[in-house]
């Protein structure tokens, strides 16, 4: 009997690799892996339905149960685990000293339905007592201006341009919360960011910690670049523009002496790209495992960078903000020893 064929879309998680690399089958199935990112399979799936299998939003998926038809089956598979506190800024002169001042507040998300949001607001109200009817919520891409809702829903957008857009905000009044990166956050702290114009931006304090955001830089193994030194003069993406790669890859390379034709734009957009030759390398400070790069390593071969001893003690240097940090053996698949900074 031939064996029944589906195309699934899940992010690289390492609790699915294996079906991703093959190691494991599927009784009775042919199964295809499509390694995408996370909110790229949300949205095909919800607007087009484009594939047979899905890693699904659980809250678009509990909204799309109020609808007809009712298109969706879940099954009590939950690949993504992630600790929700990080990366949640306040204003410090909004009056905000703990979670119950957040009533009466305005505060920023990416989308009002994510899912993240969603468990946010829900801790907020169930273990901190801030009903979420006592908050104005507004929405607007992290990565990228204009991000629009999987499902629509009504609400209140307020659309902004990362984390440098957001310690403005912050600062002004014109948001009591935001989502800001530590790097950035101290350059607006000490004024020492090119965008600062020299500005203190010292009404804000950090209400979570942050998580880690090690430095990447990959190219494409057949371009034959083997070290940051010979990004000299090459084409180099490195993310949205008030993100914090567009904010301190600049910095890096300009110091390490690189002079380097610097893109900025999404993350996956710039992914794709790569491999279409208008970039040389991508270079970006964010969390792992990074979609882009999963994708990226997925189509064909990539190299990944390193920073000498030396230039990781320019850098931490020249920059204090930056802490050890490494990303692992085997967070990607073709990463077979630490990456350190």
């Amino acid at each position: 009997m031939s064996k029944l064929r589906l195309a699934m879309a899940c992010w690289n998680y390492d609790r699915t690799r294996a079906l991703l690399e093959d190691r494991i089958p599927v009784d009775g199935i042919d199964l295809t892996y499509i390694n995408i990112p996370v909110e790229e399979t949300f949205f095909r799936m919800i607007r087009h339905r484009e594939f047979d299998v899905a890693e699904m939003s659980l809250s678009s998926y509990t909204l799309s149960l109020f609808k007809d038809p009712k298109s969706f089956v879940a099954i009590p598979v939950f690949p993504s685990r992630y600790f929700r506190h990080s990366c949640i800024y306040i204003n410090r002169n909004s009056g905000v000293h703990e979670p119950k001042d957040l009533i009466g507040k305005r505060v920023g998300n990416p989308e009002y339905q994510l899912t993240a949001g969603v468990w946010i607001r829900g801790i907020l109200s169930d273990d901190y007592k801030v009903p979420v009817s006592s908050v104005t919520y507004f929405r607007g891409g992290e990565e990228e201006p204009g991000r629009t809702e999987k499902l629509a829903i009504t609400l209140n957008p307020l659309p902004t341009q990362g984390p440098v857009h957001n310690v403005k905000l912050l600062d002004s009044g014109g948001a009591q919360l935001g989502m800001i990166t530590m790097g950035v956050g101290l350059q607006g702290w000490n004024g020492t960011g090119d965008w600062t114009n020299g500005k203190r931006f010292r009404n804000m304090r950090a209400l979570f910690p942050m998580y880690d955001t090690p430095f990447h830089a990959v190219v494409l193994q057949r371009s034959g670049i083997a070290s940051l030194a010979q990004l000299d003069k090459k084409r180099v993406g490195v993310g949205p523009r008030a993100g914090t790669g567009g904010t301190y890859i600049p910095e890096i390379l300009k110091l390490l002496g690189i002079s380097a034709e610097i893109s900025n734009g999404s993350l996956a957009a710039m992914a794709t790209e790569l491999f279409a030759g208008q970039y040389d390398a991508l270079a970006v400070l964010t969390g792992t495992p990074m979609p882009a790069v999963q994708e990226a390593e997925a189509k064909e071969p990539v190299t990944f960078l390193s920073l000498s001893p030396e230039q990781i003690k320019a850098i931490r240097k020249a920059m204090p903000e930056f802490s050890p940090s490494k990303i692992t053996a085997g967070t990607y698949r073709l990463l077979d020893k630490d990456g350190e900074i």
